[in-house]
């Protein structure tokens, strides 16, 4: 469901994007928008993965996964802290708290309500123990955990492409398919709480896929007035695609597109963007460079902590290497997935995570 690069590109990182989304994020996960044409049983499960928090302090504290399909990175806020939403077959979700590493189940629907194998889209953030979820592509819920409640408040004619949720849960933020063959267009659609239209704002987003294949789109309030979605922009000077993040007023429709910090690789040295859109170059230890071999010319993502003093760099084999503009050091935290930055020295990766493609 979740491309995971995406969930965790710069603004993005924390859910996803945060959340998480989210983001946080975190190769896009695809299925055929029908829900037919592939058995879930052809899913790789992931039944071993371990999840990893790696504290500043080089603490690291493992959680063996139960079994699941994908994920998404929730913010819950100060009191309710943050979860990952394990996806798994039908509706067998479950929601890891990542401050006491518990496990709960995630709500389930009521039996009244037609479901689609687990497709099923769960907001990046929760506000006083409510949320929001898109069932099936197409239908918006609000969701309190507590209750175990849902209310429906949007049926779309089109697919859904991501969902987000403002800090203080009063607006939710669907990206819609601008047409009927899922393209790689989407329009931004914000609600109230209650589930009114109260703005619009057609082509806010752009990632290329093939027609008629679903494609989660990352995306987050990164404040109640603005919402921040990962898409494609054409440059200025030679009008080629830039990946980045638009930053939309919702509200007024002022837009600042922010390119994705990617590094740059030449032999032994990786030049990355900083603070003030400069640059620095750092020297590659000689352990990293033999995996970096087949990376030169090539612009590998760097995720960046919250503070930016520090980021993650998940080399092509999934190494996963540590540096800090504080030290001036590389770190080899370990081989898997990152998944995102929990505050400005912690952070969490997937041990043995297949990444799954539906079509």
């Amino acid at each position: 469901m979740l491309k995971h690069s995406h969930s965790c590109w710069r603004t993005l990182s924390f859910i996803a994007v945060i959340t998480v989304a989210f983001a946080l994020v975190l190769p896009v996960s695809t299925f055929a928008s029908g829900g037919d044409e592939a058995d879930i049983q052809d899913w790789p499960v992931n039944e071993h993965a371990v999840l990893h928090v790696v504290s500043g302090s080089g603490q690291d504290y493992n959680v063996n996964l139960p079994p699941f399909i994908d994920y998404r990175l929730m913010d819950g806020g100060a009191q309710q802290g943050k979860r990952l939403i394990l996806y798994g077959t039908g509706q067998s979700h479950q929601a890891l708290d990542l401050t006491k590493l518990t496990f709960t189940p995630f709500p389930k629907f009521s039996p009244g309500v037609k479901t689609d194998n687990f497709d099923e889209l769960v907001s990046d953030r929760m506000h006083k123990q409510e949320t929001y979820v898109v069932k099936n592509g197409r239908t918006l819920y609000r969701l309190n955990v507590s209750t175990k409640q849902y209310v429906k408040l949007f049926e779309s004619s089109k697919q859904i492409y991501g969902v987000s949720s403002s800090p203080d849960g009063k607006y939710a933020a669907l990206l819609i398919t601008t047409d009927k063959y899922e393209g790689p267009g989407a329009d931004l659609h914000v609600f109230s709480r209650e589930g009114k239209l109260l703005r619009l704002r057609q082509n806010a987003a752009f990632l290329s896929h093939s027609d008629g294949m679903f494609s989660m789109y990352p995306m987050r309030f990164s404040d109640k007035d603005t919402i921040e979605v990962l898409t494609e922009y054409a440059a200025h000077t030679d009008q080629n695609a830039v990946q980045g993040t638009m930053a939309w007023k919702w509200r007024t429709g002022e837009r600042v597109f922010t390119p994705t910090p990617y590094a740059n690789i030449k032999g032994n040295v990786m030049t990355v963007p900083n603070d003030e859109a400069k640059f620095k170059t750092l020297p590659i230890p000689k352990n990293l460079s033999v995996s970096l071999t087949s990376m030169e010319d090539e612009r590998p993502l760097v995720h960046y902590s919250p503070d930016r003093k520090s980021f993650v760099y998940q080399v092509h084999n999934d190494q996963l290497w540590l540096y800090s503009f504080k030290t001036s050091k590389w770190k080899k935290i370990g081989q898997g997935t990152f998944v995102n930055w929990l505050s400005d020295s912690k952070l969490i990766w997937l041990e043995r995570y297949q990444p799954f493609i539906r079509v």
